[in-house]
């Protein structure tokens, strides 16, 4: 049987303290690659905290600060069946994302 690559597309905005937003989670594929563009729409600078597969401390992958007024950071991560990335932002109406996917199935 071919592999087959196909590609979806998917946006929001992170909730805010406290609240750890799912940004994506794969399917039962082979494998799938994300690539998520968060910026900073805010007149102050956030930090974006990013998980993989749980929300504790040994789930963090990374901490980044935003720069006001359109910081941004773009995380690329391939992931497996299962697999899903989750978000969180220092502050409410602050950080957009926008998640392109390649899935191979």
């Amino acid at each position: 049987m071919p592999v087959v690559l196909s590609a979806d597309v998917t946006q929001g905005t992170l909730t805010g303290s406290g609240t750890q937003d799912t940004i994506a989670t794969a399917g039962s594929v082979a494998q799938e690659t994300w690539a998520v563009l968060f910026r900073n729409y805010s007149g102050s600078s956030r930090t974006l905290t990013l998980y993989i597969n749980g929300t504790t401390n040994e789930n963090t992958i990374a901490s980044i600060t935003l720069d006001a007024s359109g910081g941004f950071s773009i995380l690329t991560i391939s992931v497996g069946p299962s697999d899903f990335l989750k978000a969180e932002a220092s502050a409410a109406t602050a950080i957009a994302w926008t998640c392109s996917k390649g899935i191979l199935t």
